[in-house]
């Protein structure tokens, strides 16, 4: 790759996905081809958020396909990252070969021999599986979720009360004039202590909002993406 090629992008639609996941499911069956994101549903297609969650999910789409060894290599892959026009225009006047890849190929003498019945009952006892293990992850990165909306609202919160505490200590001045008694000195001193570990918590709790929602949520998500081709491919 060079320096130029790096630097240029494409724009594409959602329809452009799901022609590039049709292509590689007739191309590849029994292959692991990663699941799309919704294209809607109902009317959080003009949800921003909606907008955002389906942006990423076909951000992962794209980059689990790269990352297979032999979808990234295939030219329609290829031309859905580079073609540089539209690509609705460019799919109507094309000529394409859309075949299996294993079209004419016939099972030879040694894939026969090495065949052992073990392969199949793990593959039977895989395909039963397969549903639960989705469920059940999918059932843990909602709670993942969920946590990392909580401890971003305590974030909230304790940055709120910082800033309560400081105000309130600047107000006590004016009250009670600190020369008078040890105890206000102490008071204020206090106050100090509370602040400086609200903002500390607060960091904190910032931190960690921020590794779960760049790296540890991700992660889980691609997770579920490779299980939900995992489960298209036992069904094909």
């Amino acid at each position: 790759d060079t320096e130029s090629s790096k630097d240029r992008s494409v724009v594409r639609r959602y329809s452009d996905f799901v022609w590039l996941q049709d292509v590689l499911l007739r191309r590849y069956p029994f292959r692991l081809i990663p699941e799309l994101p919704p294209k809607k549903i109902g009317s959080q297609n003009n949800d921003a958020i909606f907008l955002e969650r389906r942006r990423q999910g076909l951000t992962r789409f794209i980059n689990l396909v790269m990352k297979h060894p032999v979808l990234r290599q295939d030219d329609l892959v290829l031309t859905f990252l580079t073609v540089p026009t539209d690509l609705s225009a460019w799919r109507k006047q094309a000529n394409y070969d859309m075949s299996e890849e294993f079209t004419d190929k016939k099972i030879t003498a040694n894939f026969v021999k090495m065949w052992k019945k073990e392969l199949s009952d793990q593959w039977n006892e895989a395909d039963a599986s397969i549903e639960k293990t989705v469920e059940t992850w999918m059932r843990i990165t909602i709670v993942l979720e969920r946590y990392q909306r909580r401890i971003k609202q305590i974030a909230h919160e304790r940055s709120i009360l910082s800033s309560f505490v400081d105000d309130f200590g600047q107000h006590v001045k004016q009250l009670y004039p600190v020369e008078q008694s040890n105890t206000i000195l102490d008071v204020h001193s206090h106050f100090s202590d509370i602040k400086k570990h609200l903002e500390t918590t607060c960091d904190l709790t910032k931190r960690e909002v921020t590794e779960a929602s760049e790296d540890l949520i991700p992660k889980f998500r691609i997770f579920i993406d490779i299980l939900l081709s995992l489960r298209g491919l036992f069904e094909r």
